[in-house]
């Protein structure tokens, strides 16, 4: 297993997640 690989992964998930949050506060 290569722990650095999922940790980008989920590093890579909560960029995107914070990037479609901030996209949901500017169109209110």
């Amino acid at each position: 297993m290569n722990e650095g690989f999922w940790l980008g992964e989920a590093m890579e998930g909560i960029l995107s997640f914070r990037f479609f949050l901030l996209l949901l506060n500017m169109l209110k």
